[in-house]
């Protein structure tokens, strides 16, 4: 072999080998698919995203110039949206608080948003998303902010902070029995300076979160289904930021806490998780370093009691800046994170985040995409790490168009080696070493 070809060889050797070593990793990386919901919007839609009892995510979100609520659903098996349909008739109200929110119970949907800053309106599906009720007013006055959740028998707990009455920033709670059109006598649970209420159900346990002007987040705990509620206690008793926006979801076994906590320059995404409603961890900052502005940080239960929290690492000015949505997942105890997936887009806001996650493991990220053209502009999306079957899934084409090159240069190196060679001055080809 002439040194030229062994070099030629060597060479194509250790470029095939570059190329099958990226195949674990191709093997392992999961492609992210991308659905537009709702597209070239005036303002921001803020949505919210709930799975069926098949796993099937069903997406709300609102036109805030019009209070216009709409409602969609995903079908897993062919990516495609269904839907969109308006849930507060032809002429909604402006809906100037943008809170909605979404949950199921079996095949039950609730939907809850502030309509015309004066009503907690509740829509109602027990068709899995086909049809909604007219909505349901909320026994509240000039609500600010709206949380629900469901219980497995089908009755919803809904907990709003009010405007005016009875006090600027009183935490309210109120139930409405499966099955029911008429909501149980409202309990006063914080009479001021309370913000974003939250609020989780598991079994009989009744938990309401709210950021309190004492610079922690605030919980009441009911262990009677509502009925009655223990003292507020704060979740973190070091805090000295402000805090924002707090979730919760709860197992029968624990519960788990997020919120948004913002001092000096920077905001954080922070975590806590207690077995008794009345003792937290130490919190856990999930991330670090997003300016001034909310993050606004979503939790969602995964299989095998795993906590799943995503947040926006926070791209308010769509020219300037990269939009990043991150997804971390903690085991059933809520301690060892990892890294989910982290995405991101240059020259784009990517805010408002809204997470599900199914039993096994796959996530559904509903949020705003803000865009700068000539004016801002916003999208409604939902990135998913499923493969939908009219998509291409990119790791197998990767990993098919890796091979192919590899065996072509191969082949290509091969064909060099075993070419047959002239002798000098004769014609005469060379004999192949190994052939008579």
């Amino acid at each position: 072999m002439r040194a030229h070809e062994r070099d030629a060889l060597l060479i194509a050797t250790a470029f095939v080998a570059a190329l099958l070593l990226m195949l674990p990793a191709l093997a392992s990386a999961a492609p992210d698919s991308i659905v537009t919901v709702e597209d070239n919007e005036s303002t921001p839609g803020y949505p919210a995203v709930a799975l069926d009892e098949h796993g099937s995510p069903h997406l709300v979100w609102q036109d805030s110039a019009t209070g216009r609520m709409t409602s969609a659903w995903l079908d897993p098996a062919s990516g495609h949206i269904a839907g969109p349909r308006v849930l507060n008739g032809d002429s909604p109200g402006i809906a100037t608080i943008p809170t909605p929110r979404i949950v199921s119970s079996g095949s039950r949907l609730f939907v809850a948003w502030i309509d015309c800053c004066t009503v907690a309106a509740i829509a109602q599906s027990s068709d899995g998303g086909a049809t909604f009720t007219t909505p349901l007013s909320a026994p509240a006055e000039t609500p600010a902010d709206v949380d629900i959740a469901a219980d497995s028998a089908g009755t919803l707990y809904v907990v709003w902070r009010g405007v005016l009455y009875p006090g600027a920033g009183a935490v309210a709670f109120s139930t409405l029995p499966s099955g029911s059109s008429t909501f149980s006598p409202r309990q006063i649970l914080q009479p001021s300076d309370a913000r974003s209420p939250a609020i989780a159900v598991a079994g009989s346990k009744v938990y309401v979160a709210w950021g309190g002007a004492n610079g922690s987040v605030m919980l009441n705990l009911s262990v009677d289904g509502g009925r009655s509620f223990l003292p507020a206690i704060p979740v973190d008793t070091t805090a000295s930021w402000f805090p924002m926006t707090p979730r919760l979801v709860a197992t029968a076994t624990r519960l788990f806490a997020v919120w948004a906590s913002s001092g000096g320059n920077a905001t954080v995404p922070r975590f806590a998780t207690s077995t008794d409603g009345r003792n937290f961890s130490a919190p856990v900052d999930l991330d670090w370093g997003f300016g001034g502005a909310d993050p606004q940080p979503t939790l969602a239960l995964g299989g095998g009691g795993s906590v799943y929290a995503a947040w926006s690492s926070v791209g308010l000015s769509a020219e300037s800046s990269t939009g990043i949505l991150r997804v971390r997942k903690a085991d059933a105890n809520g301690s060892n994170w990892q890294d989910v997936t982290t995405y991101s887009e240059p020259g784009t806001g990517l805010i408002h985040a809204g997470l599900a996650v199914d039993a096994h493991g796959h996530y559904f990220l509903v949020h705003d995409r803000m865009l700068h053209e000539m004016q801002t502009v916003y999208q409604v999306r939902l990135v998913t790490d499923l493969a939908f079957p009219w998509e291409p899934d990119t790791r197998f084409v990767a990993i098919v168009a890796i091979l192919g090159v590899a065996v072509a240069v191969l082949g290509v190196a091969a064909s060099v080696l075993l070419r047959p060679r002239r002798k000098s001055g004769t014609g005469e080809p060379e004999p192949v070493p190994g052939r008579r």
